[in-house]
């Protein structure tokens, strides 16, 4: 990643961000994953945590650059460095999860063919990053999903930033944008922004701030924030109180580099202030 024209080589992605969030939430998770043998390490610290691992080999391990152009590091440029071979149902263990989680990096590294299966086992979550972006000549790009209104309905939870949001709602307002995403089909819609974490969830919308400290850790911001929404859900919370939730812990995240690695309780202690 590049912020301030200084170059920084991280491990990351929504198996890596999230799982954390998700782990360090109390909500047991595994990760399923795609990439090359020789760097096969990079699942390590996963693993150190106590997070199930299941991986499958790939020619290229994916890989992206992303420069920050604003101050808020809201709006990014992304090059495409590598992609995996695609994660289809084969490479899935044989397990029934409460939650499908699909957070690819770009378009067809997790199959658009998946969500109807996987939805008939059990809920699925959605990164609509893995159904935006393309690759256009090295450069990763949004662009609309033509699948959007047939397959939205499957999906129980939808995580979008607001640059996502406008592509496929054309809504610029976040709180329009959120209503707009819902009536597309999801059941749940989390809206991320620099300053808050949107839930719309039965016909209602919850809006909760982001007060980070500093932005020393903007890579992985929405990765942790669908993570950690998803766990204080399947904890039995409301949407409201998973909104106020995955905020605080987002918050915590981002003043500090690399994945969420702090307590439930200091979550809790944020929430409180």
């Amino acid at each position: 990643m590049v912020v301030h024209d200084v170059c920084r080589e991280r491990t990351g992605g929504a198996i890596y961000f999230g799982a954390f969030a998700a782990h360090r939430s109390g909500c047991a998770c595994l990760v399923a994953t795609r990439l090359h043998p020789e760097h096969r390490d990079l699942l390590r610290p996963l693993e150190q945590e106590g997070i199930g691992v299941h991986w499958t080999a790939s020619a290229t391990t994916a890989g992206n650059r992303n420069i920050y152009t604003t101050a808020d590091q809201d709006r990014r440029v992304c090059v495409l460095l590598h992609a995996s071979e695609p994660i289809d149902l084969e490479h899935l263990p044989p397990i029934t999860p409460r939650v499908f989680h699909l957070g690819g990096l770009i378009v067809g590294q997790i199959p658009d063919a998946v969500i109807d299966p996987l939805s008939r086992r059990a809920a699925v979550g959605l990164d609509a990053q893995g159904v935006l972006r393309v690759d256009q000549g090295g450069q990763l790009r949004l662009r609309p999903w033509p699948d959007a209104r047939r397959l939205l309905p499957l999906v129980t939870y939808f995580k979008a930033d607001a640059a996502e949001a406008e592509v496929l709602t054309g809504e610029t307002d976040l709180d329009r944008a959120a209503h707009a995403l819902a009536a597309l089909g999801p059941r749940e819609v989390v809206l991320t922004h620099a300053s808050s974490v949107r839930v719309w969830a039965d016909e209602r919308l919850h809006v909760a701030p982001l007060n980070p400290r500093s932005l020393q850790g903007r890579t992985g911001r929405g990765d942790t924030c669908m993570a950690a929404y998803l766990a204080a859900r399947l904890q039995g919370h409301d949407p409201a109180w998973a909104g106020r939730y995955a905020a605080a812990l987002t918050s915590i995240k981002l003043e500090q580099d690399g994945p969420f690695r702090g307590t439930r309780e200091q979550v809790l202690r944020r929430m409180g202030q």
